[in-house]
């Protein structure tokens, strides 16, 4: 029905909010304040859609591959903001009202192409403004105060009454603005235009505000929507004045998964140059080079790439090129980023960004082991840019992040690590104590890094400038300034950051620049700046989980980054964070069984688990003292819907097999099957880990032959299909 086209319209009325409050004076004239948003919704056009293979053919519904649409209206959305005092005089049916009006409007005429292709990630679209004749206002915003006299009968709206009278700005250095933005940028003149008595905000003064009163309270300083001022603004299209009307964005998207890197030799920083002589092609050949260079000497390396450009078209056509790509791995330490950005504007412009980490992995279930490890990570990036007429310019940072011995004693010293000490002493290494424990030692707690830039651009170099002035402004009076005469170059730049070693909750910070040091620290509070739980987890490193995984765990209120379940030598701990005896038998015990939601609700719940395509469960036995088991069954549909079969078998050393294979891995390669959707790998100190991408992660590790530890962590994607069954046994 959408491919011979449909037009369509669509209005919606609608009170957002809307509250009426009436009481009696000391006067006796009754008072009454109102307040209510009124919305509209209008939206007008046509629309054709097509799909191939076309999604129904009247008997079966087929996924279509790719998807074609074009739309031509407009939409167009108004809200008013209506507050009203008003006090009534029954002697003379008066009401005398003293109100404020906000009118927000929003109007787009466009037409519009998309295409999508699902089987290659692309995606088409081409947007152009509507003919008119006339410049279209496509955005207006006024506040109006006002004061109203009218007869309590009359139903003419207060904007509308012969005695309204606005209230005009009494601040004399209130002035109208008007100019044009776009056209040096886009080729599409914009022309703003209004007037405000609202005074801007300074940089300095918003960033204190931040630093002692918030984020909410210092944003209500830039624009304080309780303040009755008259303020104006208005958006248009300048059509004249306009080379380009047309916008064409283009993206795409690939990932892979590769066993062996295409290069077994990892490549070194490209400049600008060999970047985009060999970025100079298509989109699919850019992502497929970029992807080459990011995996090169990473093995199971699982990288990403996305390609946009945004051209727009006319008079004077502008391209704006982005390309990035990103690839790391489970098993391999190393990892890389790589950003470039071209135009061909009147001054060409080239970028790039590239970042080369190092982060080695550490074992998960030994606090000993992992204290006595040196944790660190190096970064490694370069910026890059060269415009038409100018210097290039380069910007290398090399970036140290390591635990420091402090904080090694310190966490010896917690009443956490003698409850873990406790723990070990009966034979059980990582239950709640010893686990918490062992998360804590891996976090990262110094920051060194080191700049050295080039030919900087000076307007670049003075926003920058200005930007640590700001900082040192929010920050007083607890900087510090001072000068330093290191023998550090004037392109040179030190920043050495130190986490409180205890609990992670405040810092120091150090800055040496132009031989001169800053240093912030808050003197009221033992010298360091105070840190909150969510910046705490965003911004201290962590050699065991990644920002994401950090952050994730924090908004899921969660001890442990992830809910996990363990087994240990003698107890057992569940997702729920409940622990009890447990000794492992002959018989399999079902550690953990993924169920999905709802699966687990209606009548037929059994047979709905046996139809789900998703399915797996681990299993645990101790078939000699010496001698332990795990099985995990699993069937996805990346696992080509086949049920496999994965054995660990604990002997003097691990021994896996999958479907009865035996395989091979180490701490650098990776055993990998159904394009690395299951890994097996070694980690430091004896420890095994097979992870099971978006299910479950399995980390298991022999001590010597009498003692051991299996660990489950559960991932995002199902946390609430996971079910504790560690004390039910099931034979075979």
């Amino acid at each position: 029905m959408m491919k011979n086209g449909k037009q369509f319209q669509y209005t919606k009325l609608k009170q957002l909010r809307q509250m009426a409050l009436s009481l009696p004076t000391e006067l006796g004239l009754p008072f009454l304040y109102t307040y209510d948003i009124p919305l509209l919704i209008r939206a007008e056009g046509n629309v054709v859609a097509r799909a191939t293979p076309e999604i129904s053919n009247g008997k079966v519904l087929r996924t279509p591959e790719e998807v074609s649409a074009q739309v031509e209206g407009f939409t167009t959305v108004s809200a008013k903001v209506q507050s009203q005092l008003s006090v009534i005089t029954p002697f003379d049916h008066q009401v005398y009202t003293a109100g404020n009006d906000k009118n927000m409007h929003i109007h787009l005429p466009m037409k519009a192409n998309v295409e999508v292709d699902i089987p290659k990630k692309t995606v088409s679209i081409e947007i152009e403004s509507k003919q008119t004749q006339k410049n279209a206002r496509l955005f207006h915003f006024s506040s109006w105060p006002y004061t109203s006299r009218s007869d309590v009968m009359s139903l003419t709206p207060a904007a509308l009454r012969p005695n309204t009278h606005y209230i005009r700005p009494e601040n004399v250095n209130a002035k109208p603005f008007d100019f044009v933005w776009g056209k040096k940028e886009t080729g599409m003149s914009f022309r703003v235009w209004g007037s405000s008595s609202q005074q801007p905000t300074p940089l300095w003064q918003f960033l204190d505000a931040v630093r002692s009163e918030g984020v909410i309270s210092a944003l209500s300083q830039v624009w304080n929507p309780t303040t009755l001022e008259q303020t104006e603004v208005n958006v248009e299209q300048d059509r004249q004045n306009s080379q380009n009307r047309k916008v064409k964005i283009n993206a795409g998207f690939h990932s892979q998964y590769n066993s062996q890197p295409k290069a077994a030799r990892k490549e070194e920083f490209y400049n600008l140059k060999q970047m985009w002589s060999r970025l100079d092609g298509s989109s699919q050949s850019r992502q497929q080079e970029l992807l080459k260079h990011v995996s090169s000497g990473i093995n199971n390396a699982w990288s990403k790439s996305v390609d946009a450009s945004v051209e727009f078209e006319g008079e004077q056509s502008d391209k704006h090129t982005f390309s990035w790509a990103f690839a790391k791995s489970n098993v391999n330490p190393e990892s890389r980023m790589v950003f470039a950005y071209k135009n061909n504007a009147r001054k060409p412009c080239e970028a790039s960004l590239e970042v080369k980490g190092h982060l080695q992995n550490t074992n998960e279930l030994d606090l000993t082991t992992m204290l006595n490890t040196n944790v660190n990570a190096k970064y490694e990036a370069l910026w890059q840019q060269s415009q038409e007429g100018r210097k290039p310019t380069n910007v290398r940072a090399i970036v140290d992040m390591g635990r420091s011995e402090s904080r090694r004693k310190s966490l010896q010293k917690l009443p956490m690590y003698q409850v873990c000490k406790n723990e070990m002493e009966q034979g059980n290494r990582q239950l709640a104590a010893c686990q918490n424990m062992t998360i804590e030692a891996n976090y990262l707690n110094e920051i060194k890094a080191e700049i050295k830039h080039e030919n900087v651009q000076p307007t670049s170099a003075k926003h920058l400038e200005y930007a640590f002035q700001a900082l040192r402004i929010a920050a007083y009076p607890n900087i510090d300034v001072s000068e330093e005469h290191s023998g550090s170059k004037n392109e040179e730049i030190h920043l050495r950051v130190e986490f409180e070693p205890r609990q992670l909750r405040q810092f120091n910070a150090t800055v040496i620049a132009n031989n001169q040091q800053t240093k912030f620290n808050d003197q009221t509070k033992f010298n360091d700046v105070p840190l909150s739980q969510l910046c705490r987890t965003a911004l201290v490193p962590h050699a065991m989980f990644n920002f994401n995984e950090r952050l994730q765990g924090q908004l899921l209120t969660q001890d442990n980054m992830k809910p996990t379940c363990i087994i240990d030598e003698a107890a057992a701990q569940t997702f729920s964070n409940r622990s009890y005896p447990l000794s492992l038998g002959t018989g399999w015990t079902v550690m953990m069984q993924y169920v999905p939601q709802h699966a687990r609700s209606g009548r037929q719940a059994s047979q709905k688990l046996r139809e789900q395509e998703i399915n797996y469960i681990v299993l645990v036995r101790e078939v000699t003292q010496q001698q332990k088991e795990v099985k995990i069954t699993l069937n996805h549909p990346k696992t080509e819907e086949k049920t496999v079969e994965i054995d660990l078998q604990y002997l003097q050393n691990v021994v896996a097999t999958v479907d009865g294979q035996t395989v091979q891995f180490n701490d650098n390669k990776a055993a990998d099957f159904f394009n690395g959707y299951l890994e097996i790998y070694a980690l430091p100190n004896g420890e095994v880990k097979v992870e099971v991408q978006d299910c479950v992660v399995l980390v298991k590790r022999n001590i010597n032959r009498s003692k051991y530890q299996i660990a489950v962590h559960t991932l995002y994607s199902h946390p609430a299909g996971v079910k504790e069954l560690v004390d039910k046994r099931y034979k075979r």
